[in-house]
C-alpha cells in the first residue's frame, strides 16, 4: 500500500519530534511514506532545524521515499497534467504558481497510484487537497488518524503518553484541535 504524504503532517511530525510514532503507525499498513519531489522541498524549506535532521535521517533509513520530477512527456507525465488540472493552471503559468501546488501533486500521484493498480491512500489535512482526493474518490488520512490508530495499535497506551505526543505535533500544525476538544483519544487510555 501506498500512502502519499502532503508536506503539512510531516512538518508537524518532524518539529515535533514525534515522526517516530507516525512510521510505527505506517510501518503496520504501508512500507513507507512517498512524497512528490515539490513536497519534499516544502518539507526542506518549512522545517525547524531540528526537524530537519529528523527529516534527513528519515530519507536515509527510506521511511520517506521522494518521487522523481514529472516529466511532460515523460516520467509522471499524467501526474503533472492532473496537477495542473487541480489547479486550473496552464504550463505557462504554473512556474509562478506553487499555492497549493504541493497539495495538487500529492493527490495527483496519488491517482496514478490507483489507476496503475496500486492500493493508495493520502495523507493530507489541508481543505481545499481533501476535496480534490474525494472528488477522485482517493482514501484520505489526516494528523488525527496517527493518533487514532497509535491508540488503537496500542502504540500509545496512557493518557500522558497521548497528551504528551499530542501536543507535540499539535503546536506545529493548525490541523489538531486542542487535546480536550477530542475527548475520543482520552477514553480507555491508562
Amino acid at each position: 500500500m501506498f500512502l502519499i504524504a502532503d508536506a503539512s503532517p510531516l512538518i508537524a511530525f518532524f518539529n515535533g519530534h514525534e515522526h517516530d510514532l507516525l512510521f510505527s503507525v505506517v510501518r503496520l499498513r504501508a512500507n513507507s511514506i512517498h512524497v512528490p519531489d515539490h513536497v519534499d522541498l516544502e518539507i526542506r524549506r518549512n522545517c525547524g532545524k531540528n526537524g530537519m535532521q529528523n527529516y534527513l535521517e528519515a530519507l536515509a533509513k527510506d521511511d520517506i521515499q521522494v518521487f522523481e520530477e514529472p516529466r511532460y512527456n515523460g516520467t509522471y507525465s499524467r501526474v503533472l497534467e492532473w496537477t495542473f488540472e487541480l489547479l486550473d493552471v496552464d504550463v505557462d503559468e504554473y512556474g509562478s504558481y506553487t499555492k497549493d501546488a504541493g497539495e495538487a501533486f500529492a493527490v495527483a500521484h496519488c491517482r496514478d497510484q490507483i489507476e496503475s493498480g496500486a492500493s493508495a491512500e493520502i495523507l493530507i489535512d489541508d481543505r481545499r487537497g481533501r476535496k480534490w482526493a474525494q472528488d477522485w474518490s482517493i482514501p484520505i488520512r489526516r494528523t488525527l488518524w496517527v493518533f487514532e490508530e497509535a491508540k488503537q495499535l496500542k502504540l500509545i497506551t496512557t493518557k500522558q503518553e497521548m497528551v504528551s505526543s499530542y501536543e507535540s505535533v499539535a503546536i506545529h500544525t493548525k490541523a489538531l484541535y486542542p487535546i480536550g476538544e477530542e475527548p475520543g483519544l482520552l477514553e480507555g487510555l491508562g
